[in-house]
């Protein structure tokens, strides 16, 4: 592996948009410096969600973390098309959280 780059969140970080655009700069900086370095590179996201739902009492709180992943991709593309790749996440997180689950994010723990 020639690096590794992890984005962390925060307590107040529960909007995946956001959370990507809010680090948008760090991220193309750091895809085109290894695509600069580098003949050839692979690469791949990965997002820890945290969860959480009522259960039948109000004081049931139940709470679980998800990672998702965007597969592989190789840099003969152009440039970096973050809106696809929020797009990636964003059907994942309402694949995992859809059909009256429930579950609601809590918090972005880290991309």
């Amino acid at each position: 592996m020639i690096g590794d780059r992890t984005w962390r969140g925060s307590v107040d970080d529960i909007d995946v948009i956001s959370f990507i655009q809010q680090h948008q700069n760090d991220i193309i900086i750091t895809f085109e410096t290894a695509r600069d370095e580098n003949e050839a590179i692979k690469y791949y996201f990965e997002m820890e969600v945290e969860f959480y739902r009522t259960g039948p009492e109000e004081t049931d709180v139940q709470h679980t973390t998800a990672r998702f992943y965007i597969p592989p991709m190789t840099s003969d593309v152009d440039e970096l098309n973050l809106s696809d790749i929020i797009t990636q996440f964003m059907e994942k997180i309402d694949g995992f959280s859809g059909q009256n689950s429930g579950w609601i994010i809590s918090q972005i723990k880290y991309l």
